[in-house]
């Protein structure tokens, strides 16, 4: 009889024991599973600015940034009746002494391309060339970093074609590149895929 009761006692003591060391077990391979998948997930790291695109362009002021050309230069602020404009550009040739403005920025006043007719062979005032650019329709809506936009062509008179980028909604800001020339309009894209807002 005392046998049994030691033999019992034993038992309740190894199932208790074998209870805890188990419930533990539990317990910690779910952390220790949890710890190795933290440990094994790689840093998420901004993307690179697209090839040629090195400079970067950040204005605290107006709430956005974006990568330009190597060889583009910031030419100016100026400011007229309200609205502000961003000059940019490059010397071309190299050797110009002061660059060539091929994109403007404009805030606080889009181009109102509602206005504008679809360009024909005798157009000499600004008309839409979007077709003549590959776009399906004269305007078409994109995003412009987080904000909602449009993108269109400008044409009329002579060596006059202009790529557009304008938000739809407040922010009101305007991108306006030049394109009338090898590459330029490859170099706008680069510029408005990368554009972002950082205080809007």
């Amino acid at each position: 009889m005392k046998n049994t009761k030691l033999l019992l006692k034993v038992l309740i003591v190894v199932l208790g024991v074998g209870f805890i060391v188990l419930s533990a077990a539990i317990a910690l391979y779910p952390q220790k599973n949890k710890r190795e998948t933290v440990t094994e997930t790689p840093e998420i790291q901004a993307l690179p600015p697209l090839q040629g695109q090195t400079k970067l362009y950040r204005s605290d002021k107006y709430g956005f940034e974006f990568y330009y050309p190597e060889n583009y230069e910031f030419i100016e602020e100026r400011t007229s009746q309200g609205v502000t404009f961003l000059d940019f550009g490059f010397r071309n040739p190299p050797s110009e002494e002061t660059p060539t403005s091929y994109l403007t920025i404009t805030l606080n006043s889009n181009l109102d391309h509602k206005s504008l007719e679809e360009c024909n062979e005798k157009s000499m005032n600004t008309c839409l060339a979007s077709k003549g650019f590959g776009q399906e329709d004269n305007v078409e809506s994109v995003m412009l970093g987080n904000r909602k936009a449009v993108t269109f062509y400008t044409g009329g008179g002579v060596d006059n074609a202009y790529h557009i980028v304008q938000t739809v909604d407040k922010p009101e800001v305007e991108l306006q590149m030049f394109v009338a020339g090898g590459g330029l309009n490859r170099a706008f894209q680069g510029i408005i895929d990368s554009f972002k807002f950082t205080s809007f």
